[in-house]
């Protein structure tokens, strides 16, 4: 239970916003279907249908690339030579519509396979204002690969 209640600070009211109205589109076509009685009832069902599946995508998609954008600059990243750790040195720049308080970088080491990331840093209390700029420089433990090949960043 402690773990629900700290995921749901990260769902604004963004979130509650574009699903709501994406479902009211869904209720819509869908009692369109039930009214139509001719031969095209069947494919308005089956787009209701994937407009209620397309539901979190759309807002997935529609969140990180418009209301918390953010533009990852990698300044100067490196494996350190003697231990093993790897420095990432890197910018953020808010460019979305709100301010930004944390952000969670996955790291992949794997490019083809993003499922898991390998690492994962989470940068709490950012308080991250529109058009400003982060400089993050963090450092990986115990990282046995060579190189980075993706990193993605979610920030909420």
């Amino acid at each position: 239970m402690k773990d629900i209640v700290l995921e749901l600070p990260q769902i604004s009211i963004y979130d509650i916003l574009i699903d709501g109205s994406l479902f009211i589109i869904f209720i819509i076509v869908f009692l369109l279907g039930l009214a139509i009685k001719n031969k095209f009832r069947i494919l308005i069902f089956i787009l209701a249908f994937l407009i209620f599946i397309m539901l979190p995508f759309i807002n997935i998609t529609f969140i990180d690339n418009y209301i918390n954008k953010v533009e990852f600059k990698n300044i100067d990243s490196k494996k350190l030579v003697y231990i093993d750790s790897y420095f990432i040195n890197a910018e953020l720049i808010n460019k979305g519509k709100r301010r930004i308080n944390e952000c969670e970088l996955n790291i992949y080491i794997n490019k083809h396979y993003p499922f898991n990331p390998e690492y994962k840093l989470v940068l709490k209390d950012l308080k991250l204002n529109i058009g400003e700029k982060y400089i993050l420089e963090k450092s990986i433990d115990n990282f046995k690969s060579e190189n980075i090949k993706y990193i993605k960043i979610r920030c909420f």
